[in-house]
Parts: structure tokens; C-alpha cells; sequence
């Protein structure tokens, strides 16, 4: 019998716990902020999360949950887990189509958290009172409005229409609206060029931005009053491709325009109109290609946008053969006689030489001649980016030998560049050269002394015939050597020597998973390391080591109060981690400690356990 999508029991022991540490208290307040989290726990306790069902897995995620958060509305909210990576979550609520961790996330994973454990969210009566109150208060909007729809729709039409022609001659918006609806009407009814031309003068009106700045709080009406250019386009479209094609282009060069002077940091709302219109251009490109002139007319439109990413590549394929061939003559000559005039860009990066490079090797790529590709590639490749490229095109179709001459060659010009490096590296490891790679891999570790790349170097060590325990033993040997620092403080001459064995403790626990000799290092006197390593370790002693668990959790706390403010979301789970590595007599006597020593952090006392 397999086991349910949402059942702990089907992860291995060390993800069990990795999941439930990403659905702690701790972590959630951290990824929603403490207002965020309390509010969540509130809607958790209230009864608020209905309809719970688990997540079938899927190669993004292993285990999830889906529900319907209930408050003064009722949002579909999902969060969902993967190992060794961040829970994620997504709501339909505002906040949550910003992408924060919402407080309907936080609830959903609190109510989670406990169905996975076997039990239930304990309820708060007060909180449940207030879910109620909320949902009745929603209700009653609802019976409202329907009230109100039945009332309208009751209406005779030309009291419906006198109403509405009042508030066009009142509200700017509404006004606009009509005269859209009015263009529409007319482009569907007639082919003619004159209604074409009204169209396209309705068109410029709702384009119009009389403010000549548009501030955050702007964008948002413009788009409602722009995207009411959409239904016009699409009718004329359906009658005269061309025509429409034209008020397209005229629409994405007054967006253009306005785009110039739109301060659209909030929430993208604007940026959203420029691929809007131009996919609707495509659809008039496609239903109507046009002349092999007509490619000046898109090029200095392109020219016009302010973000510069107008997609060509996109617009000149949807133009049809004629542009297609003039197109490729274009990149072609403004490459080649831009190469012939400058000199290399000596490895420094040229927006100009770049977009012309671009652009002819996109369109030899589009056409299939990859002879021509790599020609173009090798001969120019100058950049460390250009360079890694190429490799990469290399690999992409299996031309290993090339991919190693190539790396190499890329290497010695830019020896200090990452990409270059790691693409060295690959090709090493794929064709055999393991003393080679393994010196690449030691030198990586030395800069960043990671869990992956400890690992990663051990596994060469052992393809280029290393004794890998010796190995392992002088990639220690180096690690200790390199944990003493001397720690100065401001204006001060002298300073106070450091210990920290962070990096051996990552490697054991992590990559060999000796805890026992991870423990021993951490319990010697004098040497500083990782919170979170520490917390993951006491965390995976067993109850027989509960005495050495307990006594690196208290000096995370000790280390972590001092600093803690409200909600003391961290410290209040070392102290629940604390406490059941204790006695009852212990446990007692050191919650009394807390109440006493901390009685004026009134926060964190009261949320502390009662025994």
C-alpha cells in the first residue's frame, strides 16, 4: 500500500524533519513577518481553513495542501514543500498576488502542520466568534448586491440609458467607455477606411495621458481606461488586418511615449499593456503579411522603446518571408560593417557590439546554418560571456573535442571568470582529466568552504585515485588551520582571538553525517559556530544524548535572547526544544529561571510553556 501524498511517514526520516522545521512557528513568522504570523495563527485557530486537501507530488514539489481560507472573503490558497528548498505558497488574496506569504498561507500551513502530526488546530472561541461575525458580514454584502443587480436589470432600457449618459457627462472614465463602445460597434458594422479612422482616434483618446506624468497610483486607472483599446483592434482586425496592424503600431508608439515619463515600481501594471498589444500585432501579421518595407517601420518602432525589449525576434517570424529575408540581410550588414570599423572589445563588454552580434546570430540560428553560427561564434568570441556561450553551444550539440579547446582557450584569457572556469571544469570532468579537475575543485572549496563543494572535491579526489580518507583528512587539516581570527573592535589596537569551526562542523554533520565527532568539536571550550548548525545538530541527537543536546540549546538561547524582540517567535522554540530535552524537576526550575530573570519582556513570558 503506498502512502497518501500528504503523509509524513512516506519521507525519510531526515526530510520529515526538514519539513517540519520549514512549517515551525519559527520559520513561518520569519517568511510572513510577525503581524503577518499572528494574524494567520488567529484565522487557524477561528475555524477559517475549509476544504483541505493534500497536493498530489509533482517534479516541483513532493507534498502540499490546498484549501479555502474563509474571513470578510473566501480566498483558494495552496502551500506546498520540497526538500532543500523554501516552503513556497501562493493565495488568490491581494497580498498574495504580490507574492508575500500571506496570512491565509500561514493558516493553511499551521492547520497542515497539524493534520501531519495526527491532530487539529486547537480552537480559540474569541477567534472563532470574529470568523463568524466576518462571514455574516460578507453574506450580508452578497444578498446586497444581488438585490441590486435584480433591481437594475428590472429597469426600462431608456431609463438605464439616461442614467448612464449623466454620469458619462460627470466621470471622465465612463465617457471614454461609451465612445470605445461606440468605435467598436461602428468597425464591426463597416470596413469602411472612415470608420477605421474613428476607431483609431478613439484608440489615441484612451491612450492619452493629460497628466503628462503618470505616479504609481495612476498606472492602475490608465491600464483600466487602455485595455479598452483591445475590443476596437480585434473588431477591425476581423474586417481589415492591415488597418489593424496600423493602429498597433500607433498604439505601441504612444505607449511607448507615455512609458517614457510612468513610474510603474508598485505593482507592473503598466509594462503589462506593451506585451498585451504587441501579441496583438502579431495576430495582424500573421493574418495579413506585409511587404518586405514594412520592416523599417518596425525597426523604428523598437527604436522607440523606452525598456528596450520589444521582442523582434518574435514580431519579424510572425511578419512572414518577405520581412524575414530583408530582416536577415539588415543583421547581417549592420554586423558586418560594424565588425569591420571596431576594434575587439578586448574582453569588455559593448552594448552596442553586443546587440548587433545578437541579433545576426539569432537569425542564422533561425535559419539552420549552424556552420555559419559557429563560424561567427569562434571567430568573434571576445567576452568572457561570449566565450562561455559558445561553449555552451558546443556542448548543446555534442562537440566535445571543441568544447575542450575551446574552454581552454577562454581559460587563459580570462583565468579569474567563473564561467569560464566552471565550463573548464566540465569539460575536464566529461573527458577524463581528473588530476586537472580535482585542482579546480580544491581551489573552489578554498574560496567557498560549502557542504557541496566539500563533497564535490571528495568525489573527484576519488576519480583521480586519491586515498580519499587521507584526502578527507588534510581537506580537515586545512579547514582547522584556517579558524583562527583575531576580532578587533572600533578605535580599538588590540582584539580578542576567534575559533569559529563552523566549516568542520558543516562537513561532518552535513557531508558525513558523524555527528559524534561534529558533537565533540562543538563542545570544546573557547570555539564559536553557526546557530543553525548547532540548532540542526542538537536536533538530531537522540534521546540518549539529551544532556549534550540540551546544553548547546541553551547556549543558542543564550546567545539568541539578548537580541530577541516580539513576537520572540525563535527563542520560544529553543525553549520548547530545551524543555523536552529535561526532567520534570529540571524543566520547572528552569522556567522559573526565565519567568524571573525576563518578567519584564511581559511578550515572551506569557507565551511561555506552564510546565
Amino acid at each position: 500500500m503506498s502512502a497518501r501524498a500528504g503523509d509524513p511517514s512516506a519521507l525519510v526520516q531526515a526530510q520529515a524533519r526538514q519539513l517540519f522545521q520549514d512549517l515551525s512557528d519559527e520559520t513561518l513568522s520569519d517568511m510572513a513577518g510577525g503581524k503577518v504570523f499572528a494574524r494567520g495563527k488567529a484565522y487557524a485557530a477561528s475555524g477559517a481553513v475549509q476544504e483541505l486537501e493534500d497536493l498530489a507530488p509533482t517534479p516541483f514539489h513532493l507534498m502540499g495542501a490546498r484549501a479555502r481560507v474563509h474571513g470578510s472573503e473566501v480566498y483558494d490558497t495552496e502551500i506546498w514543500w520540497l526538500p532543500d528548498d523554501d516552503l513556497n505558497g501562493d493565495c488568490d488574496c491581494p497580498q498574495g498576488r504580490e507574492g508575500l506569504f500571506c496570512k491565509h498561507q500561514v493558516a493553511l500551513a499551521l492547520v497542515w502542520r497539524a493534520r501531519l502530526r495526527g491532530g487539529s488546530v486547537v480552537p480559540d472561541p474569541d477567534a472563532v466568534k470574529k470568523m463568524q461575525a466576518a462571514a455574516k458580514r460578507a453574506q450580508t454584502r452578497a444578498s446586497n448586491i444581488e438585490t441590486l443587480r435584480q433591481f437594475v436589470f428590472a429597469q426600462k432600457a431608456e431609463d438605464l440609458a439616461a442614467l448612464l449618459w449623466h454620469l458619462a457627462d460627470w466621470d471622465k472614465e465612463v465617457m471614454a467607455r461609451l465612445k470605445a463602445w461606440q468605435a467598436q460597434s461602428a468597425a464591426k458594422n463597416s470596413s469602411e477606411g472612415g470608420n477605421v479612422r474613428a476607431a483609431q482616434a478613439v484608440v489615441r483618446e484612451l491612450l492619452k495621458n493629460p497628466k503628462g506624468y503618470l505616479e504609481p497610483r495612476d498606472c492602475g486607472p490608465y491600464l483600466r481606461r487602455a485595455e479598452q483599446m483591445f475590443p476596437i483592434i480585434e473588431t477591425v482586425l476581423e474586417q481589415t488586418p492591415a488597418q489593424a496592424r496600423v493602429l498597433c503600431e500607433d498604439a505601441l508608439k504612444r505607449l511607448y511615449k507615455v512609458g517614457e515619463t510612468a513610474d510603474d515600481s508598485w505593482g507592473g501594471e503598466f509594462s503589462e499593456l506593451i506585451p498585451q498589444t504587441t501579441d496583438l500585432l502579431k495576430r495582424c501579421l500573421l493574418a495579413d503579411p506585409p511587404p518586405a518595407s514594412w520592416l523599417k517601420t518596425w525597426l523604428a518602432l523598437a527604436q522607440q522603446d523606452p525598456w528596450g525589449l520589444s521582442p523582434s525576434k518574435e514580431v519579424i517570424a510572425a511578419a512572414g518571408p518577405a520581412v524575414q529575408k530583408a530582416y536577415s540581410l539588415q543583421v547581417a550588414k549592420d554586423w558586418q560593417e560594424w565588425h569591420a570599423t571596431h576594434p575587439k572589445a578586448q574582453g569588455h563588454w559593448d552594448r552596442d557590439r553586443s546587440e548587433r552580434r545578437s541579433a545576426y546570430l539569432d537569425d542564422l540560428n533561425r535559419q539552420g546554418d549552424e556552420s555559419s553560427v559557429f563560424a561567427v561564434m569562434s571567430s568573434t568570441a571576445d567576452t568572457p560571456g561570449e566565450w562561455a556561450e559558445l561553449v555552451q553551444w558546443c556542448e548543446a550539440r555534442q562537440r566535445w573535442r571543441e568544447a575542450m579547446a575551446l574552454s581552454q582557450k577562454a581559460f587563459k584569457q580570462h583565468p579569474t571568470d567563473a564561467r569560464i572556469e566552471s565550463a573548464l571544469l566540465r569539460a575536464y570532468e566529461r573527458d577524463g582529466y581528473d588530476e586537472e579537475a580535482l585542482s579546480i575543485r580544491q581551489k573552489r572549496l578554498q574560496s567557498q568552504p560549502s557542504s557541496d563543494h566539500y563533497k564535490a572535491v571528495l568525489q573527484a579526489a576519488q576519480r583521480a585515485g586519491r586515498d580519499v580518507q587521507a584526502y578527507r583528512q588534510s581537506l580537515m587539516d586545512w579547514a582547522a588551520s584556517q579558524e583562527q581570527r583575531t576580532e578587533r573592535a572600533w578605535g580599538s589596537p588590540s582584539g580578542r582571538t576567534i575559533v569559529d569551526i563552523s566549516v568542520r562542523v558543516r562537513w561532518l554533520s552535513e557531508v558525513e553525517k558523524d555527528m559524534s565527532a561534529a558533537l565533540v568539536l562543538v563542545m570544546q571550550q573557547g570555539v564559536q559556530c553557526d546557530a543553525r548548525l548547532l540548532l540542526a545538530l542538537a536536533s538530531h541527537l537522540p534521546k540518549s544524548q539529551d544532556v549534550q543536546a540540551r546544553v548547546l540549546l541553551l547556549r543558542l538561547f543564550e546567545h539568541t535572547m539578548p537580541r530577541a524582540s516580539t513576537p520572540y517567535t525563535e527563542v520560544l522554540n529553543l525553549v520548547r526544544l530545551a524543555l523536552d530535552r529535561m526532567n520534570v524537576d529540571d524543566r520547572a526550575l528552569w522556567l522559573a529561571s526565565l519567568r524571573s530573570q525576563y518578567k519584564a519582556k511581559r511578550n515572551f513570558t506569557k507565551e511561555l510553556p506552564i510546565s
